[in-house]
């Protein structure tokens, strides 16, 4: 038992130094399913809806990208609508983040032709 909680202590703090909270800050549900998140994925992603023309992939933050996975991933599990989200316990806000960046999504997902010529997703640095 005392070794569980020293890891379950450890992981805790390895979770809030990834995502550079501080010691006590609670972890909610969003928190601690982007701190089991690679972060090289977010980044890609964030990278992916911000090449673009339009504003709305800038305007995406690391939190709605978070709970965007949280929706897509009971989405898919379950096999629902997005408007069957509440069922869920995903609420107002978290429904809203989630169709910010699906918005996004749609923007970003354009053949490679129609997108600006400052395209760089995928490209190695």
């Amino acid at each position: 038992k005392d070794k569980m909680l020293v890891e379950v202590r450890h992981s805790l703090e390895q979770v809030r130094k990834k995502l550079k909270m501080q010691n006590r800050t609670p972890i909610d549900a969003a928190a601690a399913f982007a701190g089991a998140l690679p972060f090289e994925l977010l980044h890609i992603m964030k990278k992916w809806l911000m090449d673009t023309d339009s504003a709305e992939g800038r305007e995406v933050t690391f939190d709605d990208m978070v709970e965007f996975l949280r929706c897509e991933i009971v989405l898919r599990l379950f096999g629902v609508s997005s408007s069957e989200l509440s069922a869920f316990d995903m609420g107002d806000d978290t429904v809203a983040k989630y169709d910010k960046v699906r918005k996004a999504v749609s923007l970003a997902d354009l053949p490679a032709s129609k997108k600006s010529k400052d395209n760089t997703v995928g490209e190695s640095v």
